[in-house]
């Protein structure tokens, strides 16, 4: 297949601190423009927009399905991921949309159904599985025989300070905010598989937010991965796979790594730099999933090979059953 050497044209969908990053991070590729900002405040969109040298500003989010655009990324509110990708899809429009993909599992099942039934690009911008440390961790998991358990631990009390995670209204739960790298992380080593047995416990804020949990997924084979998260604490936030031959770990901050340990070799893989300051730590890494994205809309995919819309299902399902479990307020 001889695939477009044309620019992939997107649309952003909010001016907040993480389309900033992606943003970023797209204007230090060839082959990526983009061409309009939509967000809810006109004046923090015309500073985006300056900022990042985008032509076209819209004060409301629904208009971006008349800029003809290739590929909308959404950097919205959690809360607001379901209607807003809805909307995307029902007009045939490919969608990146922010992790989590929506606040409820039967949300997410309800977004795969429209954009199988419409033949329409989706992806969920778990953007760790299309790290280069992660494509060498997939690489070296042979290395160390079969997988007896995983553990994950990510938390800091600085994530506290920010509304968005810990209002209820806002889409506020840890689980959801950071678990989701946790269960992403054990779903890819094992493979996506569906766990047989999930237990969790946490600690709920007055307003019923998920600040610290537990959680531990048991696979068919017996073995199990334990996944803890905390807005309260600093944790370690490393994840390590232990197999029968030895083990892999990836250090803080264990989603957007420069390197891994295979046994003791530390394999180093360095981000590229940016134009711009980014908010969060190693953004620059955004990149290789919009680099993925293009690569799947030239090939004309409708779902990513690296994350499917099944291995979707699956974290939003396994989130969805911790936050019962501990008692999160909105799933009760």
């Amino acid at each position: 297949m001889i695939l477009s050497k044309m620019a992939t044209v997107w649309g952003i969908l909010s001016a907040g601190k993480i389309s900033h990053d992606f943003v970023t991070a797209l204007r230090s590729l060839e082959n990526h423009e983009v061409k309009v900002v939509a967000a809810k405040n006109l004046d923090n969109a015309k500073k985006f927009a300056a900022l990042h040298k985008i032509p076209v500003i819209l004060d409301n989010y629904e208009d971006i399905i008349t800029q003809g655009v290739d590929v909308v990324y959404c950097g919205s509110l959690n809360t607001q991921h379901y209607e807003l990708v809805k909307l995307l899809l029902e007009n045939k429009i490919p969608v990146l949309c922010e992790k989590p993909l929506t606040m409820y599992a039967k949300h997410t099942q309800a977004l795969v159904k429209i954009a199988r039934e419409n033949k329409v690009f989706l992806m969920e911008a778990i953007w760790s599985r299309f790290l280069p440390v992660y494509d060498e961790l997939r690489k070296n998991l042979p290395s160390i025989g079969e997988i007896q358990q995983v553990n994950v631990t990510f938390g800091s009390k600085e994530i506290k300070k920010c509304e968005r995670v810990t209002k209820p209204e806002l889409g506020g739960s840890s689980i959801l905010d950071i678990g989701v790298y946790c269960v992403n992380f054990a779903q890819l080593i094992f493979q996506d598989e569906v766990p047989v047995q999930i237990q969790a416990v946490g600690d709920i804020s007055s307003d019923g937010v998920d600040f610290q949990t537990a959680m531990i997924l048991k696979y068919r084979s017996g073995k199990f991965a334990s996944l803890t998260t905390s807005l309260t604490a600093d944790l370690p936030c490393e994840a390590i796979v232990h197999g029968v031959n030895g083990s892999i770990k990836l250090a803080n901050p264990f989603w957007c790594p420069e390197s891994l340990d295979v046994n003791g070799r530390k394999i180093h893989l360095p981000f590229p730099e940016t134009l711009l300051p980014c908010n969060y730590v190693n953004s620059s890494g955004l990149r290789y999933e919009a680099m993925h994205v293009r690569e799947c809309l030239q090939k004309g995919l409708t779902e990513s090979p690296v994350l499917p819309l099944d291995a979707t299902l699956k974290i939003a399902e396994i989130m969805e059953i911790c936050l019962k479990k501990v008692g999160a307020k909105q799933w009760q």
